[in-house]
């Protein structure tokens, strides 16, 4: 009888384990932090939400004259451009060591203007590569985007 209660128990202990465990990797992770924040930044597009896109970049950003003030600049024409807009993203591969980390995604992103609808990025049948370069600061910060150039 007690042999059968330890092994209840122990089955139970190990159940527990795993459920944390994986509530761990799945919740509080640094991959699952930054695939997060940056469906978060493709759903503040949804929003016209220049502050929780805003959010994700570094207040240090500096890619080749492109900071952090000139995208907000860039965001403000975009959204003033187009009077929808949808993101979409998939294929998303994090790879983290230690403060640093890569997410490469697949992007698209349609846009109306006018009534007319097409693709700002991307389209259905080929989704534009993206790099973002992230470091842990604060919170996961994009430090560097590949991929998509806003004219700076």
């Amino acid at each position: 009888m007690r042999t059968k209660q330890l092994i209840i128990s122990g089955c139970c202990l190990a159940v527990a384990v795993f459920v944390g465990v994986m509530t761990y990797v799945t919740w509080f992770s640094p991959r699952a932090r930054i695939k997060a924040a940056v469906e978060k930044a493709a759903q503040a597009f949804l929003a016209r939400d220049k502050a929780a896109i805003l959010g994700i970049i570094s207040d240090d950003y500096d890619q080749d004259g492109l900071t952090k003030g000139k995208i907000d600049l860039a965001l403000t024409q975009f959204f003033m451009e187009f009077e929808r807009i949808k993101v979409v993203t998939d294929d998303q591969v994090i790879s983290v060591e230690k403060s640093m980390a890569i997410d490469t995604v697949k992007v698209i992103v349609v846009v109306t203007r006018r009534g007319e609808q097409g693709f700002a990025l991307g389209s259905f049948g080929n989704p534009y590569p993206v790099t973002l370069k992230l470091k842990r600061q604060k919170w996961w910060q994009v430090t560097a985007i590949e991929g998509v150039s806003l004219g700076y």
